[in-house]
């Protein structure tokens, strides 16, 4: 029998039934809920468009970048680490987290095991496949629970089928070499999800990357072990005693690390099959979405967003013209310089619309971490500019104000004497040296653009289209995502929400934006059934795109 009310009240034999006992029912108006739902989107609705048109008008032709906060590297995960191999070894780790995650016994007997040194009860982290970022986290946690795991597979109460989801020496062996590449990726990835990280800091990120992972060795964590230290009281203090140890920092626990050759090279440690296959695609992979020279909307040299900041960070100017020869593709800093120029001319006029300029803060989030801690924490190699100063590089664009030009020219001469340092900072005991310079900084330096909102739109959506729930039409689910996230821009009086007629709610939702699959995409959903591991994705992640907003 059916719950939903208005079929509940329409059913003879129920409304007989409750005739037997004199019970009237009389259920709410047809649409009740989704003319209120309807209203409440309507409402967020205007707010969002009024924000919109404001911030078009103000940075109308302004350069702009959006950067996604996470990685893959090929469509589909049966490629996405470059061989079969490797897709074979995450396949038999993941079956032992799947393991413990369907077998809640197995988990309290695996929770139970005493380890010296390391008691905190924790669980294994599945992961999102073909997502480098959550294949770290997962691989990091599994690592760090190897004592318990050894332990519990040695249990004589276990069955055969148990015994299967065992990790082979082998395996552990290799693992360590997957996470040397993945944790340089992931630690640029968290980086970039701060708020308060600016195009220039992201841009720093990614040559760093691209250099680590062009060096002859790279970091990692050697055979799985006990930890040298659990918690972040315990690690400092390891750290302050033993500061020449070669050590690297996951899941909040200390490991001796080595450096590994990535290429083959006989007589020294080098990095699996799987692994070398997995840089040489990342390597690729970066060029192609970072240093395209077929695509200028994945090439940063040639983003007038990202040349702007980089060109008035501190220091960075130098890095910009070196990284353009290391990538072979010249000089950017006179794009650089127009970029500035012209952003210039067109903010001029709203100068006075910009406030103060807060900090950002270092390179990464190291509040409260000692330089040793962060070193642990790191195995990304930054880029060291060049400190010996260049030739200045002269521009006379015709439509540009003079004191912009001046001021640049002034920024250039101290920039290149100095050392890299803190943008954000540096622009706000400044601004009155360099007031026009000042505005581009606050368009340069502001909120770049993310893809954590709209990753963040898929969770609240999946949360909502349960499975209890999912005969939810495609307005419905927009109307209830778009009140959820938007929650805040409600009035403390909800009653200040304005009223909709039906008619009025009905127009409202027809011009919801609902998904309607192409024909192309509703024959191959018709004759394909793919696994989550082998969807594939639409674009790969980490990208940029940019253009003038108009």
């Amino acid at each position: 029998m059916t719950s939903f009310s208005h079929a509940f009240a329409t059913s003879a034999y129920v409304r007989s039934f409750l005739a037997g006992f004199r019970i009237s029912h009389a259920p709410p108006a047809l649409g009740t809920v989704m003319l209120h739902l309807s209203e409440l989107a309507s409402f967020i609705s205007s707010i969002l468009v009024d924000l919109f048109s404001a911030a078009a008008n103000d940075y109308m032709s302004v350069p702009w970048a959006t950067v996604c906060i996470d990685m893959w590297t090929v469509p589909g995960s049966r490629a996405s680490y470059g061989a079969p191999a490797a897709l074979e070894l995450l396949t038999r780790l993941r079956a032992t987290t799947t393991f413990f995650k369907h077998s809640d016994a197995g988990a309290q007997i695996l929770s139970a095991i005493i380890v010296a040194g390391d008691s905190a009860i924790r669980g294994l982290v599945s992961e999102v496949a073909t997502c480098w970022g959550s294949t770290y986290l997962s691989l990091a946690r599994l690592y760090s629970m190897c004592p318990r795991l050894s332990i519990f597979f040695c249990s004589t109460t276990l069955t055969a089928d148990q015994r299967k989801r065992c990790v082979a020496h082998r395996d552990w062996d290799n693992m360590r070499y997957l996470m040397a590449i993945l944790t340089p990726v992931f630690e640029v990835t968290k980086e970039c999800q701060r708020t308060s990280a600016t195009l220039a800091d992201i841009f720093s990120l990614v040559v760093a990357l691209c250099k680590t992972l062009l060096l002859d060795t790279i970091v990692a964590p050697k055979f799985p072990e006990h930890p040298l230290a659990v918690g972040s009281d315990s690690i400092e203090s390891f750290l302050q005693e033993n500061p020449d140890d070669d050590v690297i920092e996951l899941d909040n626990r200390l490991y001796p690390s080595e450096a590994v050759y990535i290429e083959t090279r006989g007589g020294y440690e080098s990095l699996c099959e799987e692994a070398a296959v997995a840089v040489r695609i990342m390597r690729d992979e970066i060029d192609r979405l970072f240093f395209n020279p077929k695509e200028n909307a994945k090439n940063w040299l040639r983003n007038p967003a990202v040349l702007s900041a980089v060109l008035l960070s501190p220091g960075d100017g130098r890095m910009l013209r070196e990284v353009g020869d290391w990538v072979g593709m010249g000089d950017p800093t006179a794009e650089a310089e127009t970029a500035v120029l012209e952003t210039a001319a067109k903010l001029q006029p709203t100068a006075e619309a910009f406030g103060g300029c807060g900090s950002a803060g270092p390179l990464r989030s190291t509040a409260e971490l000692s330089e040793l801690r962060v070193t642990a924490r790191s195995s990304l190699v930054l880029w060291q500019a060049d400190v010996s100063p260049e030739c200045e590089h002269t521009l006379e664009p015709s439509r540009v104000d003079r004191a912009a030009r001046e001021e640049l020219s002034r920024f250039r001469r101290r920039s290149d004497s100095a050392m890299a340092g803190d943008a954000m900072e540096f622009w706000r005991a400044h601004r009155a040296q360099f007031p026009a310079l000042f505005v581009v900084a606050g368009s340069v330096f502001g909120a770049v653009g993310s893809s954590a909102s709209c990753e963040r739109e898929f969770s609240i959506a999946g949360r909502l289209v349960a499975s209890d729930r999912s005969s939810l039409s495609t307005g419905s689910v927009e109307m209830h995502s778009l009140v959820s996230s938007n929650a805040d821009l409600f009035p403390y009086n909800t009653a200040s929400v304005p009223s909709l007629s039906h008619a009025e709610a009905a127009n409202f939702r027809e011009t919801v934006n609902g998904y309607v699959s192409s024909t192309g995409e509703a024959e191959a959903g018709s004759d394909d059934v793919d696994t989550d591991e082998e969807e594939s994705e639409d674009e790969e992640q980490l990208a940029v795109g940019w253009g003038p907003y108009d």
